[in-house]
């Protein structure tokens, strides 16, 4: 009896999109094969999504020799053949795609970590200029998660009845899911970072961070912290500076500054009234945080954000 074979890849193969338009969705439905089928040698015309329901696949892209199995997920490039090398039983979805801001690259993981970690922060709600938030990472090869195995399902069956349903509209829609699905998809393989990264602190952190969200107009102290945290504030503190890049309080802050960036754009507050709805104790203060995190006055950034608005 032979021994199963082994899946050989390459773990720093991604490919990374700017998402400034839609994928084009060329086909997507599923199917199950069995013996005699093998896969034929082909060159794609455009990429190729796998996602395997159950059984096994042997496929071959260039060089590299993958078993898929249930749950696993392969992106084809169209620069590459890729060929079965033997018959098996499977059943699979295939999602056929254009995609112009698709590319692929090489990723070294610690490059990968730096880039997940910066989602991670929260950068986006600050700066959206290093958010990196407009920027998708999809691995070439991925085995989902089983407790994110449902989510995926129901994302690419949803996607697979869009686009036959004959409705007007269907392949914007279908693009529009498809989009949401690699979102999702990547979002899952974030999760597996911030597992791997911050086991201990992860949900502390996250109760902190939407205490925040919903509290931030309030009073916020250390003991408040502390108290509704089960525990003590410096090392709280000093743990959620680790994963985010701010101390608690930096955070609180910075968040109040974006929450009044919306204010300041409607031009019907003044910068007491902006101060007291979000929290900062009067508009003083409330200015030097802003020019601190912004690097221009309330009052600069209100006539900027008109000035765009009037053009």
């Amino acid at each position: 009896m032979h021994p199963p074979e082994k899946t050989f890849f390459q773990q720093n193969i991604y490919f990374s999109a700017d998402m400034k338009h839609l994928p084009e969705i060329v086909l997507i439905d599923d199917v199950t094969i069995s013996s005699p089928y093998v896969h034929y040698r082909r060159k794609p015309e455009e990429y190729i999504l796998y996602y395997i329901y159950d059984g096994e696949m042997y496929l071959t892209e260039g060089d590299t020799a993958y078993v898929l199995a249930k749950g696993d997920i392969l992106l084809l490039d169209p620069k590459r053949v890729h060929y079965g090398r033997k018959t098996s039983t499977c059943h699979y979805l295939y999602l056929h795609f254009r995609w112009d801001d698709l590319k692929e690259e090489s990723i070294q993981a610690d490059h990968l970590l730096h880039f997940r970690k910066s989602l991670r922060e929260q950068n986006s709600l600050f700066d959206a200029a290093n958010a990196g938030g407009d920027r998708l990472i999809l691995p070439k090869y991925r085995k989902v998660p089983k407790r994110s195995d449902g989510k995926i399902r129901f994302l690419l069956e949803q996607m697979q009845s869009q686009f036959h349903n004959g409705m007007e509209y269907r392949q914007e829609m279908t693009a529009a899911l498809c989009l949401q699905f690699f979102i999702e998809y990547a979002r899952i393989l974030n999760d597996q970072y911030s597992e791997t990264t911050t086991k201990n602190m992860d949900q502390t952190i996250s109760n902190i961070i939407t205490y925040i969200y919903r509290y931030y107009p309030d009073e916020i102290t250390s003991r408040d912290i502390s108290r509704r945290m089960h525990g003590n504030y410096n090392y709280i503190n000093r743990k959620f500076k680790e994963y985010t890049g701010r101390t608690i309080m930096n955070f609180l802050n910075e968040y109040r500054v974006y929450r009044s960036r919306e204010l300041l754009a409607t031009g019907l507050y003044t910068h007491k009234q902006i101060a007291a709805e979000v929290g900062f104790c009067n508009e003083f203060y409330f200015s030097r945080v802003f020019k601190k995190v912004i690097g221009i006055s309330p009052s600069v950034y209100a006539k900027g954000v008109n000035r765009k608005e009037t053009i």
